[in-house]
């Protein structure tokens, strides 16, 4: 059965506040969801399949596409970096066919300028169903039934500078340094955010990468207890010659809702 879903035109303001509703987008681990999905009984199981496509100079893309549960995910994604809870490749000419369970998704598709599974960067490509407002379409995917997207044309990562700055105000923060053993700045690294003290499972949240200066901002929906691991990838245990740092003695970092708290520095070292 094809499902068509409604794709109104493209409104760039309002799409961008979509835009980080990934991070990220970007887990390793959450690949092992994919073998999952496929490995359940089949008629729980619906099917998408489409097409991601870039400007033609883009040759080769190396991307992914991202599901996210509809239900209790709406979270300001100009401002927030959340790990999507399905994640599959996108083939070299920018389709997929997936299989997912059963339920309502927003999706995001990214197309990588790098071969790496970070989150949205300078020269990547993105796309999502959007609503009328300009904002993420739910997808509902029904037991045995296909729904076709068929192509869908990828949006280059916008530089959002002074409006981000403006939406942040109030938000839930946690910001510092990231640092070698000697002290030296490390700049490029991800801070990500878990609720409990096992940190090779899906975090919650991300940070941007660090700066030139090895400086990272966390924002989070709201206070609480937060584990934080700094790494150079995300997904599954630190990999070889990967930089990676817990917050001294692994204890978590207690912030309350909109309060931005300063000076959470990271030691962090390369695994050998």
């Amino acid at each position: 059965m094809k499902i068509k879903v409604h794709d109104p035109k493209f409104n760039i303001q309002n799409s961008v506040l979509f835009l980080f509703f990934c991070l990220t987008v970007l887990l390793l681990s959450v690949c092992s969801v994919e073998a999952g999905a496929k490995k359940s009984d089949a008629s729980e199981n619906g099917r998408i399949v489409g097409k991601i496509e870039c400007a033609p100079e883009t040759k080769g893309p190396y991307g992914y596409i991202g599901f996210y549960f509809a239900s209790n995910r709406v979270q300001d994604p100009f401002v927030f970096r959340q790990t999507p809870d399905y994640m599959f490749p996108l083939e070299k000419d920018g389709s997929f066919d997936v299989v997912l369970p059963a339920g309502s998704y927003y999706l995001l598709a990214n197309v990588k300028g790098k071969n790496n599974l970070g989150p949205l960067e300078g020269n990547d490509y993105f796309y999502f169903v959007e609503n009328s407002r300009g904002g993420p379409k739910t997808i509902t995917v029904n037991k045995m039934e296909k729904i076709d997207l068929g192509v869908r044309k990828a949006t280059l990562h916008p530089t959002f500078g002074e409006l981000l700055d403006q939406r942040i105000k109030g938000i839930t923060t946690i910001k510092g340094f990231l640092r070698d053993e000697k002290g030296n700045p490390i700049e490029g690294l991800l801070v990500a955010a878990y609720t409990q003290p096992v940190m090779q499972i899906k975090p919650t949240h991300t940070s941007w990468r660090s700066g030139k200066d090895g400086s990272y901002s966390l924002r989070l929906p709201e206070g609480g207890e937060y584990y934080l691991a700094a790494r150079s990838k995300l997904g599954g245990p630190p990999f070889s010659d990967e930089y990676y740092g817990e917050v001294e003695g692994s204890k978590p970092v207690v912030v309350k809702t909109g309060e931005v708290i300063v000076d959470i520095n990271i030691t962090v070292q390369k695994i050998r």
